[in-house]
């Protein structure tokens, strides 16, 4: 069964989607990245409703897949910069949130700090260290933000599955700093598995060799 998992950071202008999916067949069980970015621009819808329902309906067209898939999405809180906004942008984050629903895909909402801390290990992180972090942590390339914040939420998705169903293998993938983000959060069920820190404890010794 595929696996996939979804990262997607809201935004009016420029919406980041990225997907994860394991595995893929022609790569002998290894992943592949896809990504876009849903761009919009005020003028050219008739309202900032219409607006939000493209956006909708771009993203109900990249979580179409074959039944014989497993997913679980990551959508960003939301974080109010300019309060003008604030109706539209809450409006988005529904309609977004509604869609991944009534798509029967799981999702959690981490807010803009565990994102970037999850990348970079700071809460503050600019975006530039975001951009550099996905290229060097995960080699994915990319001069967006949007795209940088979707890839590390898709990634979060992932650990967030990891760790939810015990996965070993999926769990050796992920630092010890990345997991206590993780099972520190809410949306996560685990609590601390018994033999998670002997596995970081040979992770570590492995890693000082």
């Amino acid at each position: 069964m595929k696996r996939v998992f979804v990262g997607i950071d809201p935004s009016l202008s420029s919406t980041g989607f990225v997907r994860i999916t394991y595995p893929y067949p022609s790569n002998n069980g290894g992943r592949i990245i896809s990504s876009s970015c849903i761009t919009t621009k005020p003028k050219q819808f008739d309202s900032p409703y219409s607006r939000v329902d493209y956006i909708c309906q771009a993203v109900k067209k990249y979580l179409t897949f074959d039944r014989e898939v497993e997913i679980i999405a990551c959508i960003e809180s939301p974080l109010v910069v300019h309060p003008g906004n604030s109706l539209i942008l809450g409006a988005l984050g529904f309609a977004l949130r509604s869609q991944l629903f009534f798509s029967n895909v799981p999702f959690f909402s981490p807010t803009a700090t565990q994102v970037k801390k999850f990348a970079t290990g700071k809460g503050n992180a600019a975006k530039e260290d975001i951009i550099k972090a996905v290229r060097e942590k995960w080699r994915f390339r990319t001069r967006s933000s949007d795209l940088a914040d979707a890839c590390v939420m898709a990634k979060m998705a992932e650990a967030n599955r990891a760790f939810n169903t015990e996965d070993r293998e999926l769990i050796s993938r992920f630092s010890r700093e990345e997991a206590n983000i993780i099972m520190d959060m809410e949306f996560c069920e685990s609590g601390n598995l018994p033999w998670l820190e002997e596995a970081y404890a040979k992770q570590r010794k492995k890693g000082k060799k």
